[in-house]
C-alpha cells in the first residue's frame, strides 16, 4: 500500500524552513566541507523538509521496544496538528 501526501508550503512552513537550513548545512559540511548548500546532498535535502513537518506537528515519531526488537512509528496528521 502505498499513500501521497502533498503540503503547499505556507509562511509557518517556510519560516521554520529558514530557521533549519543552518543546521542541516552545518551537518552537510561534516559530510562534505566544501558543500555550499543542501541541494548538494538530497538525503540531509530531505531531512530538511521532514524536520519541517515534524517541528509543525504534521508528523509524529516514537518508537518502542518489545522482546522481537525496537520498532519506529511514523504517524502522519491529516487536517490538524498533533500539539
Amino acid at each position: 500500500m502505498q499513500k501521497v501526501f502533498i503540503l503547499q508550503e505556507d509562511s509557518e512552513m517556510r519560516e521554520v524552513l529558514n530557521n533549519t537550513y543552518n543546521e542541516l548545512l552545518s551537518a552537510l559540511k561534516c559530510r562534505k566541507p566544501r558543500a555550499k548548500s543542501l541541494i548538494e546532498d538530497e538525503e540531509l535535502s530531505g531531512l530538511h523538509d521532514l524536520l519541517a513537518l515534524f517541528r509543525l506537528g504534521h508528523i509524529k515519531i516514537s518508537e518502542y521496544e518489545n522482546m522481537k526488537g525496537r520498532f519506529v512509528m511514523v504517524q502522519i496528521k491529516e487536517g490538524q496538528k498533533f500539539f
